[in-house]
C-alpha cells in the first residue's frame, strides 16, 4: 500500500513542479507509460472481441451443420435453377460490358 500512495505522490509532486527540466522528464515518462499501457489495453481487448465473436460464429455454424445432419435434412445452399439464373445475370453483364466497350455512349464534357 506504500508503493502505491509513494507513486501518487511522487506523481503529484513531479506535475507541481513540471516547468523544471528534471521533473518534466518524469512527467514526459508517467505519461508515455500510460500512454503504452492504454494502447496495449486498447489492442487487447480489441483482439480478444474479434475473437470471441469468430468463436460464436463458428459455434453457430457448428451447431446449425449438426442440427441439419442429425435431422438428415441437409438442404443444399444452391439448387440448379438458382445457380442458372445467377449466371444468366453474370453472362448478362457481360454483354452489356462488351457492348459498352465497343461502342461507348457520348457524354457531354460538362467544363464546356
Amino acid at each position: 500500500m506504500k508503493l502505491k500512495i509513494d507513486t501518487w505522490t511522487r506523481i503529484r509532486t513531479a506535475y507541481s513542479y513540471r516547468h523544471e527540466p528534471e521533473y518534466l522528464r518524469m512527467v514526459a515518462a508517467y505519461v508515455w507509460n500510460a500512454l503504452l499501457w492504454t494502447g496495449t489495453v486498447i489492442v487487447a481487448g480489441a483482439a480478444l472481441y474479434g475473437a470471441s465473436q469468430l468463436f460464436s460464429i463458428l459455434e453457430d455454424a457448428g451447431n446449425r451443420s449438426a442440427k441439419a445432419y442429425s435431422a438428415g435434412t441437409e438442404a443444399p445452399i444452391l439448387d440448379r435453377t438458382q445457380l442458372q439464373a445467377i449466371l444468366n445475370i453474370f453472362t448478362e453483364r457481360q454483354t452489356q460490358y462488351e457492348l459498352l466497350k465497343t461502342s461507348p455512349p457520348t457524354v457531354a464534357d460538362p467544363s464546356r
